[in-house]
């Protein structure tokens, strides 16, 4: 007898935050404070974004908005900064940190709770050479009260 099965791919963090209500955190105006970190756990970069309403034309197709850096400490220099933005699907955050650059992206994205953010950050390019490429590193992030 044989079994025929399919391959089931589970959804990621991302697809689930994305299919969850957005939290009363995640709002235009709001501030956050991000931690990237390397692939060795230590602190890649730190950065303050307020995810402003100004709409935005990006590379991708979506709904972004404007994110505006409010402090920005970067020990990892291939972690760009170039016109960044950001965009809300229920309570998955993406924010691509370099809009201007279609072909060397670099994204943090992941899911926000009422607790705060965690999620990746990394490069989005179509080809990378091997030298070049990186571990999908951790992201974490709190809200900021007014």
């Amino acid at each position: 007898m044989l079994v025929d099965g399919c391959a089931t791919t589970q959804p990621s963090a991302y697809e689930r935050a994305a299919a969850s209500p957005t939290p009363g955190t995640l709002f235009p105006n709001s501030r956050w404070a991000i931690v990237l970190l390397d692939e060795h756990g230590q602190v890649a970069a730190t950065i303050v974004v307020k995810l402003s309403d100004v709409p935005v034309k990006t590379c991708d197709s979506g709904n972004y908005r404007r994110a505006e850096i409010l402090a920005d400490h970067r020990v990892d220099d291939g972690i760009p900064l170039y016109n960044p933005a950001y965009e809300v699907t229920g309570a998955a955050l993406r924010i691509q940190l370099s809009t201007g650059l279609c072909d060397d992206g670099y994204a943090i994205i992941g899911g926000v709770t009422e607790r705060g953010f965690e999620g990746v950050h990394t490069p989005e390019v179509l080809i990378v050479r091997k030298s070049e490429q990186r571990a999908e590193t951790r992201a974490f992030g709190v809200s900021i009260p007014d």
